[in-house]
């Protein structure tokens, strides 16, 4: 009886043993786990804890107070708009900055470099200093009808991750321009909606207005 006694507590003193080393080892190292289709790689806390700290330790930028963050405007062709932008130096010394234009990867077109100017050019801004940039845009003539989308950068920070390759800078502001014309030609009614019987007739009176500076022809058809 005791020797049997003696191997249960014996039996019992190993698997706590092994369990804890085995958890030990999940902490420290990933653990493969088998799925239908293949094995499974799984982080563990540990690695997804370090992982995070290091990305953390990446994201060393100039600390820069941009404001607006966003613009939106519309402007005609041969038309111009001018805006303020804002930049406190939140740093504890002085920042070098140069505003320009990065493309943005997403938008109907691309803003082009001459159509946007900045005054002043460049500023060194002193640690809690305000710089204003006046930014004016000048929309050609014959600039496509459509949406533009642009950054404008101040630093030559980047947010570097593998998984949006595309994020904003972090020292910048978006700008948004949709080049418009008014509509030259107004008809009213758009739309006829209405029950005719069979064989009979009826009429519809359609307004046509003409709000251009020249005059144009029109044949109407089906």
């Amino acid at each position: 009886m005791k020797k049997t006694i003696t191997l249960v507590l014996l039996a019992a003193f190993l698997m706590c043993v092994f369990s804890v080393t085995a958890i030990a080892a999940m902490d420290s190292a990933s653990v493969m786990e088998d799925r239908s289709g293949g094995r499974v790689e799984v982080m563990s806390n540990e690695s997804v804890v370090t992982a995070s700290e290091e990305n953390a330790e990446e994201a060393d930028y100039t600390n820069l107070q941009i404001s607006p963050r966003n613009e939106w405007f519309e402007i005609k062709p041969g038309g111009e708009k001018e805006f303020t932008i804002k930049v406190k130096n939140k740093e504890n010394e002085s920042v070098f900055t140069s505003p320009r234009l990065e493309t943005m990867l997403y938008g109907e077109y691309f803003m082009e470099e001459e159509w946007i100017t900045f005054e002043p050019g460049s500023a060194e801004i002193e640690s809690e200093e305000v710089q204003e940039y006046t930014v004016t845009v000048k929309i050609p003539e014959d600039a496509e009808i459509g949406d533009y989308s642009t950054q404008i950068v101040f630093t030559n920070d980047t947010i570097s991750t593998p998984y949006l390759p595309f994020l904003p800078q972090p020292s910048a502001i978006i700008l948004s321009i949709n080049v418009w014309e008014p509509q030259k030609i107004v008809i009213q009614p758009r739309y006829i909606h209405g029950m005719v019987e069979a064989g009979q007739t009826k009429e519809y009176q359609i307004q046509i207005e003409n709000k251009g500076d020249e005059a144009i022809s029109i044949s109407p058809e089906i």
